[in-house]
């Protein structure tokens, strides 16, 4: 996890019981911050440059098969639009017959509504070659064991 361009946190945890109980699977953490890169220590650059930064550039130009210049801005709104027209045109290739996708990102098929519902798109109440279904279904009963 990426948290901005001043700490990112590499882990083995996953979610599941295995990794959340403790008892079974051991995982670790790593965790980088880099104090002469921070906010706080600026002066002339826009944003922080280190290797944190450098890192997460790697990262997305590896899972969106492209260096975009936006990307050195995540929190601007070109950046956001760049990201979820890569991940939409890959979603099209990905429920077409035979195009492989170009990058790794891809736009999980659910919508909000205005009112903040979730819903399954238009496009996709089930996932490729599946017939499980995007959104999922309500349990009647909780289950005892959600992974193993």
């Amino acid at each position: 996890m990426v948290v901005d361009d001043e700490y990112i946190l590499i882990s083995s945890g996953g979610i599941s019981q295995g990794s959340l109980s403790g008892r079974r699977n051991t995982e670790l953490a790593v965790g980088a911050w880099q104090p002469l890169h921070t906010q706080d220590n600026l002066e002339d650059k826009p944003h922080p440059q280190g290797k944190v930064h450098q890192f997460r550039l790697s990262l997305w130009a590896e899972h969106t098969g492209t260096s975009n210049p936006s990307f050195r801005r995540p929190h601007r709104i070109g950046c956001v639009r760049e990201m979820n027209k890569i991940a939409n045109e890959n979603w099209k290739l990905y429920i077409s017959d035979n195009s492989p996708t170009t990058s790794h990102l891809i736009k999980y098929p659910l919508a909000i509504q205005q009112s903040g519902q979730v819903v399954s798109r238009n496009d996709a109440k089930f996932l490729p070659d599946t017939k499980a279904r995007t959104l999922g279904r309500q349990m009647r009963f909780p289950a005892e064991k959600l992974t193993s």
